[in-house]
């Protein structure tokens, strides 16, 4: 699905490999969960046809747009950038989490690729998600 050039201190989080739903989830221990989802549409869509159903999904899973989709390259595919806050209830008040994401289009498929943190920023793991997402090649 897609091949990264990830830090050796990253660990698997969870993973499949099931046709209707591949994806792989790693854990930095500079708090950040970086994950790359297939999405199951079709890559001849239009990019607004595509856009709207992540769009429209991720507003369903309850997150909130903090700004409007900004054009992006990964390594050997147009992507589509969105930083995203959700919030996730647990206790008495939720969680907040904050995510950059990637919409990514090859000629084969449509990936969403998640940077999750517990803040805004992306403190001391700035530098490593460059090179990660500068590396990310769609399959």
């Amino acid at each position: 699905v897609a091949r990264i050039s990830r830090p050796k201190d990253w660990v698997i989080r969870r993973g499949s490999i099931r046709p209707e739903g591949r994806f792989i989830e790693y854990v930095s221990p500079r708090q950040v969960i970086f994950s790359v989802y297939e999405r199951l549409e079709s890559p001849r869509d239009t990019w607004s046809t595509v856009l709207g159903r992540y769009e429209e999904d991720t507003k369903a899973q309850g997150g909130e747009f903090l700004g409007p989709a900004v054009p992006h390259a990964a390594f050997n595919a147009p992507s589509r950038a969105y930083d995203v806050r959700r919030g996730v209830p647990v206790g008495k008040e939720p969680l907040v989490s904050f995510s950059r994401e990637y919409v990514v289009r090859s000629e084969n498929r449509i990936l969403l690729v998640q940077i999750v943190r517990p803040r805004e920023e992306y403190g001391e793991a700035t530098e490593e998600l460059t090179r990660v997402v500068q590396s990310l090649t769609a399959l």
